[in-house]
């Protein structure tokens, strides 16, 4: 038994050089010697008509698949002429003939065949031109709605969100702000983890990174005392310092070692007092009394 619609198919679907087909396939039905239309094969005095219809999944490039129409032509007219080109250049049939044996192998390596017409049936799969997908190959860190999704976005369709924001949500959520085209609105005073400084910084006068603007309720704090705490709480009079909190720290008063000088000073910075020595966040306790 000849596998016709194995050879058919492999001579005459299109390559997809445009990006829209996604299946082909011959549906080849009963031979019926009388008819005159579909592939024609003939030896002496007899003939057969072989009919088929071909069925084609292809993508349109609008919501409307207003292109619908040429996609059927340009596909019709390309597997007639594959079909054709293969019957010139004899492969059609020696590719038939190899899947045959017996009598149907010797009345197929005598035959001659032509093309007549046959049917094209087209499912199309449109692409809603208003959702909006990750455009990853434009490099743009944003999502787009101009109908260029990629071939396997279209089939799969599961990419495709009807919003800008639930698209960037969805697969730009580290930077989505960026995705949107907004500036991030944030306020409060966060560790500067980005310096070797041991301070916090405004917000509102320099932008924390992204996975700061997008968890505000773990990095961001009301003021640069609670930030300075929270963050620095080994060093919370320095930051507090370095943070331009607008606070006068006075010190404790308590005495401490000072091991350069070898003595030990009271945590207080006055001039006209010769036994402060400066504010400091650490330090050995000497006895409060001299």
């Amino acid at each position: 038994m000849v596998n016709i619609t194995t050879v058919l198919t492999s001579k005459g679907c299109p390559t997809n050089s445009e990006g829209e087909l996604t299946s082909c396939t011959f549906v080849v039905q009963e031979p019926d010697c009388t008819r005159r239309r579909g592939l024609r094969t003939s030896r002496r005095l007899e003939d057969f008509v072989l009919e088929f219809t071909v069925e084609i999944e292809a993508v349109c490039g609008d919501s409307a698949c207003t292109n619908a129409d040429d996609i059927s032509d340009e596909i019709y007219n390309a597997i007639k002429a594959n079909l054709q080109a293969s019957i010139a250049n004899g492969s059609l049939l020696s590719d038939l003939q190899a899947q045959s044996s017996g009598p149907a192998s010797t009345l197929l390596g005598t035959a001659t065949v032509s093309v007549g017409d046959f049917t094209v049936v087209v499912f199309i799969t449109p692409l809603a031109s208003t959702d909006f997908y990750p455009d990853w190959t434009g490099n743009t860190q944003t999502c787009s709605n101009d109908g260029n999704a990629p071939l396997y976005m279209k089939l799969n369709g599961g990419y495709f969100e009807n919003t800008l924001l639930k698209c960037c949500t969805r697969w730009f959520s580290w930077d989505i702000n960026q995705c949107l085209g907004e500036e991030p609105d944030v306020s409060g005073f966060y560790p500067d983890w980005g310096s070797s400084d041991i301070q916090c910084l405004d917000a509102n006068v320099t932008l924390p990174p992204n996975y700061m603007i997008r968890n505000p309720e773990q990095w961001l704090y009301d003021s640069a005392e609670e930030c300075c705490s929270k963050r620095y709480n080994w060093s919370e009079k320095e930051c507090l310092s370095n943070s331009g909190s607008g606070t006068t720290d006075v010190g404790t008063g308590n005495w401490y070692v000072d091991w350069i000088l070898e003595k030990c000073v009271r945590d207080c910075e006055d001039s006209s007092d010769s036994s402060c020595g400066k504010i400091v966040v650490f330090y050995v306790s000497c006895t409060n009394v001299l």
